[in-house]
């Protein structure tokens, strides 16, 4: 478990990943050992504290070894002459709705937001904190959500979740600043029952809603998760899979055009907001 030798510099490219299970990593199994060497060039925070990215066997059901350990593996192989920071906060079982979950009121201030999203920012906020006071500029690049299944099972419709994502989307830019939102579309192959009947594969439902949401809210890139596998019980990612949705999320990042300004966070609440240009 060693660190590759790498010279920081002054500034670091920012990434906020957020979510349920499949962004914690629940479940996963065993990673290869070449995943046991963090990679050089990317900073990680969980939960808001500097940790390092290599699997935790030792955490409950794998917890915390998501997408991140390959999204970290690529930036380093493609961008080895540039610094990157991956900003994690997730939990399982969250959905959008619940007022103790992700509820999101739509505006820069957090008085009304639901728990879950209020942990999200105080976490975002010491690592970023963390970061200026160590003498980093942070260039915040994109925000990275995986979520949904909470809302199929407790029986969301198609428009409600729609309205609850479209809603989270705003709060996130009100907050943040005017970044790319990548999200995860559910699996195909997931197999999501309705809480109350037990009888209604309810994936399709939220599938829909995000659809929706990819087409109608500018500056949002939808990342399709068939090819992503799954482990037995047909919605939590297996180490494969996660490998494959972090190796898609790098992809995806470098898609997407170059704002015309950057958006820069001195400190952790002073923003630069960036006029993107307009999906092709």
């Amino acid at each position: 478990m060693t660190a590759l030798t790498h010279c920081w510099g002054s500034n670091i490219n920012v990434y906020l990943l957020a979510g349920q299970s499949n962004a914690l990593g629940a479940f996963t199994g065993e990673y290869s050992a070449e995943y046991d060497t963090a990679p050089a060039n990317v900073q990680f925070y969980n939960n808001g504290n500097l940790s390092t990215l290599i699997p935790d066997s030792t955490a409950p059901y794998y917890f915390g070894d998501g997408l991140e350990l390959e999204l970290g593996r690529q930036m380093v192989l493609h961008e080895p002459g540039a610094d990157f920071a991956i900003l994690k906060h997730a939990g399982a079982g969250q959905s959008l709705y619940d007022q103790s979950d992700w509820y999101a009121d739509g505006t820069s201030s957090s008085v009304n937001d639901g728990t879950a999203y209020l942990n999200f920012q105080n976490s975002t906020a010491r690592a970023l904190t963390d970061l200026s006071d160590r003498g980093y500029t942070t260039q915040l690049r994109g925000f990275i959500w995986v979520q949904g299944e909470a809302d199929a099972a407790e029986g969301r419709s198609t428009e409600e979740y729609t309205a609850d994502l479209t809603n989270f989307i705003v709060d996130v830019r009100s907050t943040y600043g005017d970044i790319p939102f990548i999200f995860t579309r559910l699996s195909d192959n997931a197999v999501i029952l309705d809480a109350a009947t037990k009888s209604m594969n309810r994936v399709g439902v939220i599938q829909a809603a995000q659809d929706s949401v990819d087409a109608s809210v500018e500056g949002t890139y939808l990342i399709h998760s068939n090819s992503f596998e799954l482990i037995g019980d047909n919605v939590h990612y297996s180490a494969s899979g996660q490998i494959t949705h972090g190796a898609t999320v790098y992809n995806t990042l470098q898609s997407i055009p170059e704002p015309s300004s950057m958006i820069l966070l001195l400190g952790s609440s002073a923003f630069l907001v960036a006029q993107r240009k307009r999906r092709p």
